[in-house]
């Protein structure tokens, strides 16, 4: 080849950054609920979680309880948890988290919490 055409490689060292949280989780999904403020007895509200990832399982918790409340397999990267008739006790803060379908569970961190007030 002519002078002008040649090229130069030059090596250069790579280096690779793996972010990991303290905890070794991944980040926390994002959660809503519709409609927001006060839902009356017998109204229908969702909740929404979304996150980054696809092919994993969300899972929705209610404070004050223990385990999660119930999970869905989305085929996407958000899933609907729908209350078709309010009642009292479906008032409270809710956050989810999302993992693993299979395998060792990996949890995300959780969300922040959103609030649902059922009224009279």
């Amino acid at each position: 080849f002519p002078a002008a055409v040649r090229t130069r490689f030059v090596s250069l060292p790579i280096t690779a950054c793996l972010f990991v949280n303290p905890e070794g989780t991944r980040p926390k999904p994002s959660i809503s609920v519709s409609p927001g403020g006060v839902i009356p007895v017998g109204g229908k509200v969702t909740i929404r979680c979304r996150h980054q990832r696809l092919g994993m399982r969300i899972l929705l918790y209610k404070d004050g309880d223990g385990n999660y409340l119930t999970y869905t397999d989305p085929a996407g990267s958000e899933a609907e948890f729908p209350i078709p008739s309010a009642r009292r006790e479906h008032g409270g803060s809710y956050t989810c988290r999302y993992s693993n379908r299979t395998g060792p569970a990996a949890y995300s961190e959780p969300s922040d919490p959103v609030q649902i007030i059922v009224s009279r």
